[in-house]
Formats: C-alpha cells, structure tokens, sequence
C-alpha cells in the first residue's frame, strides 16, 4: 500500500475515533458505538495489527462492554492486547479493567478476580490512585462472592489506606464501617469493635450528611450483631432524622425502623419495638419488599408474647407463616 493511502487511512480512523469519543461525551451511545465500528473496520485496512488497530479494538470492545454487549466486548479486548511484556499507553490497566467489567457482567468470579488483579498491578504502576481505589473496592467484591474473607479484608485494608490519600473521607468511613461487619463475619470480634467505634466517633465529628446515615446504618446492624444495642441504638437515632428529612432511599429508612425494633425488643421495650416494626413492616409493603416484611412480623409475634398478648401474638405468627408462603420459604 502506499504511503499516501496509509496517512490518508489513519486520518480517517482518527477522525472516527474523536467522532465516537465526542458523540459519547454528549451521551449518544448508538452513534459512538457506530463510530468506533468503524473506526475498527478502517484500521484494518491499514494491513498490520499495530498500535492503530489495538486502540481501536480497545474503544470498539469496552463500548459494547459499556452496553452490555460482554461476550462480544471482550473478544475486541483480546485483539487490543498488546505482545507479551509490552504496554500500549502507560499502562494495560485499562485494558484488564474492562476485561474484569466484561467478567463481572458474565458473572465469572475466577476471570473477574484475574483481570482486577492484573489491572490493579498495572494502576500501581503508573501511580493511577484513582483507579487503584476503584479497583480495590471490586476486587474485594468479587472475594466476597468467593467466600474469601481473608483476601476481601485485606481489600478493604488496602482500599482504606488509598482513601485516605484521596482525601476521600465519607467513602473511607464507608469501607470502614463494612471492614467492621466482614471482620465480624470472621469471628474478629474484637477488632471488629475497634474499627466500628473508631467510624462512628469519626462520623459524629463530620458534617451530617446522607453519606453519614448510610455508615451509621452498616454500624447500627454491626453493632446489633456485636450485642452492643445502646452503640446501636445511638447509630439509629442520629440517622434516622438525616434520611426522613432528605426523602432518602424508602429501603434504608425501613431497616432502620426495623433495626431500631430489635434493639428495643432485646432492651425489654417491647411496645417501643412493635411501633418499629410496624412502621418497617409498612414500608417493606409500600417497596413489595414481602420476605423482610414477614421478618418483621415475626419480631411483632414475639414482643406481643413477651407483653403477655398471645392473641395477637399468634396473629403476627400468622401473618409471617402467609409472607414466608407467599416467598416459596414454608
């Protein structure tokens, strides 16, 4: 091929290249997607698979990935990968992200857990902290999947660290508050309670936000299961106002007024729990939320007996045995 038609080749493949970018910047999937295609076939007339034709195998593939067109994505991916011990840009972190994206989306926790790794030693490399945090949080979600505890934590150990970097402190009070409840998980009782009370003393001292009422609510449950009910009931109560007065997530303030009625029926204030979970219990209705409804029926059933009221005891017995049917549980 000559040299004029190759330059003119690589103009057009350029230039399809910034169409694609430019037309999903301004949130025109299709159109990119079209423009990245053929950004891809144009390459190929160039004649040798080079850099040109990686990248644009690279944009093509993480596009349908992004779309949710994994199988496809990923085979463009593997055609993007540059030769053994070779890096095209700084790094092929970007290029192991998306494959992981891709493995995630299939649901293949083993190729997922490959690719996040490889992506995460590629971000270190190029010092893409950013990334790196991103990375971290997926990783140990995948170990999660697993049942790898040990690896999840260490994750999260990591993740905190990177935060802190960042600057980034609500979301570092968030992996704190679930390194707590996985170390819990792991019969880690006792630094489970250290790294739970040092979020929540953290999370008074910081501008109340919604932010904050979500890690109070993984503290309050984490407390909860530690037995620790007047750390967890002081968790509920500060959160509580914070998500009632921003109209937040229905689910999050339902487990709140249920959590906040174990708590009171494991205090012995077993008319404060059954107005907790009767207000959870409305709230699961209004989400069709049907199996945690029934919870809280069972939690109603027992403070009813504890108050000496079988009548209605066995009524809210009743209507948790109906909720577990209605679920395929009897």
């Amino acid at each position: 091929m000559k040299a004029e038609r190759v330059t003119e080749l690589a103009k057009e493949v350029e230039h399809l290249s910034r169409l694609g970018a430019s037309r999903l910047q301004h949130g025109n999937t299709e159109k990119a997607l079209e423009a990245y295609r053929q950004a891809y076939l144009r390459s190929q007339l160039l004649g040798h698979n080079g850099y040109m034709q990686r990248a644009c195998a690279f944009n093509l593939g993480s596009m349908l990935i992004s779309t949710g067109n994994f199988t496809e994505g990923l085979n463009y991916l593997k055609l993007a990968k540059p030769p053994e011990g070779y890096r095209d840009g700084k790094s092929n972190g970007d290029l192991y992200f998306n494959s992981g994206l891709a493995y995630e989306g299939l649901q293949n926790v083993e190729e997922t857990k490959h690719c996040y790794s490889k992506a995460l030693e590629e971000y270190r490399w190029e010092h893409n902290i950013n990334m790196e945090a991103d990375v971290l949080g997926r990783l140990g979600k995948a170990y999660l999947m697993c049942d790898q505890f040990t690896e999840a934590a260490s994750c999260l150990k990591q993740l905190i660290h990177v935060q802190e970097k960042l600057g980034d402190y609500t979301k570092q009070l968030q992996s704190q508050a679930e390194q707590a409840s996985l170390l819990l998980r792991m019969d880690q009782v006792a630094e489970a309670e250290k790294i739970a009370d040092d979020c929540f003393l953290r999370c008074q001292g910081d501008e109340l936000s919604n932010s904050i009422a979500n890690v109070l609510t993984e503290l309050s449950l984490t407390y909860t299961q530690m037995r620790s009910y007047d750390k967890a009931l002081r968790c509920c109560q500060i959160a509580l106002p914070l998500v009632a007065a921003k109209d937040a997530d229905a689910k999050q303030i339902a487990i709140l007024y249920q959590n906040l009625g174990v708590i009171n029926s494991y205090l012995g204030q077993y008319q404060n729990a059954i107005e907790y979970h009767q207000k959870a219990a409305s709230k699961y209705a209004e989400l069709s939320i049907r199996k945690c409804q029934g919870h809280c029926f069972i939690n109603m059933g027992y403070a009813y007996s504890q108050l000496g009221d079988i009548h209605r005891a066995g009524e809210y017995f009743l209507h948790s045995l109906q909720a577990a049917k209605d679920c395929g549980e009897h």
